[in-house]
């Protein structure tokens, strides 16, 4: 389930399932200073099944806490983890949108163009573009 903070302080959570049972500390602590402004690499290019990550950074550099939360809105066309790393699916557009978890609302955007295999020779049945053949074996 989704566990929500109401104040600073220290809880025991008991997780129960069958026989099992798991008992996570968590301590909530108070953010004394709030992410102002969140920065990330503007335009990305990833070629399909390539990695990259982006770039980022927060002010001011003493923020409580200063993790960041990254979701795209074509994850069928780019998907990104929790560290920032964008993996190309299949040639296309989509937005990265970075954002700061503590609740300071603040944001950035990355625009991300996902290509074909650079050095695809002809394109094979089971491609989604015509130049992602990264799926099969012809390459020059």
């Amino acid at each position: 389930g989704l566990v929500k903070a109401k104040k600073p302080g220290n809880a025991k959570i008991t997780i129960k399932s069958g026989s099992k049972k798991v008992v996570v500390k968590v301590v909530v602590k108070k953010i004394k200073k709030k992410v102002t402004k969140v920065t990330a690499t503007k335009n990305i290019t990833v070629n399909v099944g390539a990695k990259q990550k982006i770039k980022t950074s927060v002010k001011p550099k003493k923020a409580t806490l200063k993790a960041l939360a990254f979701t795209s809105n074509a994850k069928k066309i780019a998907k990104v983890n929790a560290k920032g790393v964008i993996t190309g699916i299949k040639a296309g557009n989509a937005k990265i949108t970075v954002k700061a978890v503590d609740g300071s609302k603040k944001k950035a955007t990355v625009a991300v163009l996902v290509t074909g295999a650079a050095n695809c020779r002809i394109r094979c049945d089971s491609c989604t573009c015509c130049s992602s053949c990264h799926r099969c074996s012809y390459r020059i």
